[in-house]
């Protein structure tokens, strides 16, 4: 006969402390107790040993908790290779809370075919969600209706920042001025910048950041050589190319603001008979999939783990606190040059 699942008793006497302590330590009870590291140590030991697994069905319901999260995704595409964010970001979402004993529920208007934005609500009500984490969030009123309803939201990426709630966003700066010291390093003057929009401050930052490293450098960065664009599509990074390579004088190397906008870059560029790195110089942001492309790009690489564990802790801050931590707490996290084989030094027709 199979033998009876462990329980915090048992852990209790095999760690010789309370029932009290043991629940403080694996179920994240809230109690008077005092644990020290020594008897956290000893519990977690003997929770081990024994196989213990905390019912967390139980622990949900004690609560009045479901540990279900929503996670709202941005739905500009629905057009798989040109997902790979919001792909990325749920997946690291997913992963994280499970560590953390939750578990995550994504929709998205192209999995959900919502009516209006109240639709979203009531769905996710329905499956009795702790709180809501959004990934560019479409609007306000997106954003303020499960505010509203008292539950924790956490924003990412792209926030609504007129909207108070926690949120995640990644710094720009580190990153481009990287990438910049770096062409100029190899020799580049004709730098050009290709971008996918400027409607939110996350995207005008980029353009602002490439302008003041530029500066920095003392580079004389022509106005042709900036086009910030409309969109993040292989279409947008091909005509935007294709109107740099028709200049008299066109650049040397490119900047360009993300992984999607890239793909028509090079498209653009092959069918150019333009070889990368020999004849061209091509940096993109975002690094989710430039290490696979040929040859592999180096990237702006933005930490799309680490947005999701941030996320996720302060998403269960904001649940323990039965939803009244809606401060605007905002978490700014920093990007880098991942250095790979897209760049050279220039031919010398300067």
């Amino acid at each position: 006969m199979r033998s009876r699942s462990a329980t915090s008793n048992d852990v209790a006497r095999r760690a010789g402390v309370s029932r009290a302590a043991v629940s403080v330590v694996l179920n994240g009870s809230r109690s008077n107790v005092r644990v020290s590291e020594e008897t956290r140590q000893r519990i977690l030991a003997a929770a081990t040993e024994l196989g213990y697994s905390p019912d967390l069905a139980a622990q949900s319901l004690r609560r009045g908790q479901s540990r279900i999260v929503g996670y709202v995704r941005r739905s500009f595409s629905s057009i798989v290779y040109e997902q790979p964010i919001p792909y990325q970001i749920g997946t690291s979402l997913t992963r994280t809370a499970q560590k953390r004993g939750y578990h995550i529920i994504e929709v998205s208007a192209e999995t959900h075919a919502f009516q209006d934005r109240k639709d979203l609500l009531q769905l996710l009500l329905s499956h009795r969600v702790d709180g809501v984490i959004f990934d560019w969030p479409s609007s306000e009123s997106e954003v303020q209706q499960f505010v509203d309803e008292g539950l924790p939201v956490v924003q990412l990426i792209r926030p609504q920042f007129s909207i108070k709630t926690p949120c995640v966003t990644i710094d720009p700066s580190q990153g481009i001025n990287e990438a910049l010291d770096y062409l100029v390093h190899q020799g580049h003057r004709r730098i050009a910048f290709i971008g996918g929009g400027v409607s939110h401050p996350v995207d005008s930052s980029r353009l602002d950041n490439f302008v003041q490293a530029s500066t920095r450098h003392k580079l004389a960065i022509p106005e042709e050589y900036l086009l910030p664009g409309t969109q993040y599509s292989l279409a947008e990074g091909y005509r935007l190319t294709n109107t740099l390579l028709a200049l008299a004088t066109p650049p040397t190397a490119l900047f360009v603001a993300s992984d999607i906008l890239v793909l028509g870059v090079l498209r653009a560029l092959y069918q150019a008979r333009i070889r990368v790195p020999e004849e061209m110089s091509v940096i993109s942001y975002d690094d989710t999939f430039a290490a696979y492309l040929s040859p592999p790009l180096t990237s702006v690489s933005q930490p799309f783990e680490e947005v999701a564990e941030r996320a996720i802790a302060l998403m269960i801050e904001g649940i323990m606190s039965n939803g009244t931590v809606q401060e605007a707490i905002h978490v700014v996290l920093p990007t880098h040059l991942t250095m790979r084989e897209s760049t050279a030094s220039p031919r010398r027709k300067m």
